[in-house]
């Protein structure tokens, strides 16, 4: 899985995991940020670390897109 964020007219494929201990975090659209239980790590929409102990942005994954449709490219990419 991944998550992916449209904003004019490009995708970003963001790993699913936290860049601290791996745990899966959540969008929480009232704070409009990526939030991690485990230890309150927050991200922007850009996957850039606003809090907590995160080491790094959110990793990402190659996106294509062809014909509408949107692929996600195997290799991860760190940020």
């Amino acid at each position: 899985s991944v998550w992916l964020i449209k904003d004019r007219g490009s995708v970003t494929a963001f790993d699913p995991h936290c860049t601290h201990l791996g745990c899966p975090y959540r969008w929480d659209s009232s704070k409009n940020a990526f939030l991690c239980p485990c230890h309150s790590g927050q991200f922007n929409r850009d996957g850039v670390v606003i809090g907590g102990p995160p080491p790094r942005p959110l990793d990402r994954f190659g996106v294509r897109i062809y014909q509408g449709i949107v692929s996600i490219l195997p290799s991860r990419q760190n940020t």
